[in-house]
């Protein structure tokens, strides 16, 4: 229907953003392909905890480096083919105009 393909336009200009999960690998310091892949996102999870009252703390976590260094969650390097020590991060590439927080 027209006005369904109208409102989700509407939405998607007001409240998308896009995203990327970027992935370094240390051995190489190489960033990984799929780390350019954009993700829509239309809101952003952000923990209120007992270490993270605040904004700012709650951005910090969310948008910081996880390291991937331990037996299981090491890292399969596509360019250099080592499983090894790698860094995720989350990445906000564009805001939408409007940002949901949850």
């Amino acid at each position: 229907c027209l006005r369904d393909q109208t409102m989700r336009r509407i939405v998607a200009s007001r409240f998308r953003g896009w995203q990327s999960n970027t992935t370094r690998c240390l051995g190489c310091n190489r960033t990984s392909e799929a780390s350019a892949s954009r993700v829509p996102f239309y809101e952003l999870p952000l923990e209120i905890s007992a270490g993270c009252t605040t904004l700012d703390a709650s951005f910090a976590r969310l948008l910081g480096i996880e390291m991937l260094d331990d037996g299981q969650a090491s890292y399969q390097c596509g360019h250099c083919g080592q499983r090894c020590a790698a860094q995720r991060q989350l990445v906000i590439r564009e805001l939408p105009r409007a940002l949901n927080l949850h």
